[in-house]
């Protein structure tokens, strides 16, 4: 979990977890930093298509899959009311 989703917050954390030289998908525009720390940074704006023409860059997927993965943990420190 992370407070925010600020460019801030997350470069530092993909610079602590994920190698350099891996290829990041978004449709974030925030993190353009991450090509100068190393890290090919792809786009893809859904207001637009769902797919990067010009990149192939498309997040459908792992939106989809982590979607899938949230449902499955327990939800600690949560309550409905």
């Amino acid at each position: 979990m992370v407070e925010d989703r600020s460019a801030a917050t997350l470069i530092p954390l993909t610079k602590k977890y994920i190698r350099p030289g891996t290829t990041i998908l978004s449709d974030w525009i925030a993190y353009s930093s991450l090509s100068s720390e190393g890290y090919p940074h792809l786009t893809v704006n859904h207001s637009i298509e769902f797919k990067n023409k010009e990149t192939g860059a498309c997040t459908n997927q792992i939106e989809s899959t982590w979607n899938s993965v949230k449902r499955s943990l327990p939800k600690f420190g949560t309550q409905e009311y």
